[in-house]
């Protein structure tokens, strides 16, 4: 039986889907540029021997904390630019270690579900560079890639925290765990879409269904442009956030 609280849950998730949307379509081209880059960015990690791997994820969440900053000023008409994305790093240096020190338990969490599975063959060769990387099978680097995406759900709430508020870590980190056991739709709304792709193209390499891959992987890279926007829109409209300033 659905419940008022159940029904207000759906409502603001909803509320928060329009207001990432509207968000994203203020300066479309710029957005889409801006988070073309910070991928780059992020792959260019996949380049240094040995850490690349483990580097990516951390590299790419403090990305996405600046990013989170740029879409809050935005809302200024501030025109957000590349420049913006890396200048003089205005994220607090005791939230760009949280944030990296949190990035890197999924990076764990991934490995641990790779260890699990027995493949110790892909387990190696994630640590072995790029050419080896790239012959992990489809299926352990998905297994990877959700172990990461569970365990960097739990942070939902606590990026946007950690990139504009500037109280202790400890109470920001509080607050947003306390959200997520209280609101976790719009987390587990996140992380199943995200999942979607992946798990569409694990299912045609199983079935032999002979879906091209970048059919799949294209709505996964625009989940990925939106998912920024959601995770902004959803902290505000539950009232996590400073106002714009």
């Amino acid at each position: 039986m659905t419940t008022e609280a159940d029904m207000a849950a759906v409502s603001m998730t909803k509320q928060s889907l329009q207001d990432s949307w509207q968000l994203l379509r203020r300066y479309p081209v710029r957005w889409l540029t801006l988070s073309i880059m910070l991928l780059i960015l992020a792959e260019l990690c996949m380049l240094i021997p040995l850490a690349g791997p483990a580097l990516k994820l951390p590299v790419a969440t403090l990305l996405s904390a600046q990013f989170c900053l740029l879409i809050h000023r935005s809302q200024h008409g501030n025109q957000p630019g590349f420049s913006d994305l890396l200048r003089g790093w205005e994220i607090r240096w005791q939230a760009a270690v949280t944030l990296s020190l949190l990035a890197l338990i999924s990076v764990i969490t991934g490995l641990l579900f790779l260890a699990l599975s027995g493949h110790s063959d892909s387990l190696q060769a994630f640590f072995a560079g790029p050419g080896k990387f790239s012959r992990i099978p489809l299926q352990d680097l998905l297994l990877f890639k959700l172990g990461a995406a569970l365990a960097g759900t739990l942070t939902f709430y606590c990026l946007p925290l950690l990139a504009l508020e500037k109280q202790a870590i400890s109470l920001l980190l509080t607050r947003g765990f306390s959200e997520l056991l209280r609101h976790p739709a719009p987390a587990l709304l996140a992380l199943a879409l995200l999942s979607l792709p992946d798990g569409l193209l694990l299912l045609s390499a199983r079935m032999q269904l002979g879906i091209p891959a970048w059919l799949l992987l294209i709505p996964g890279f625009f989940l990925l442009i939106w998912l920024p926007f959601f995770r902004y829109s959803s902290a505000r409209n539950h009232g996590l956030l400073p106002s714009v300033s």
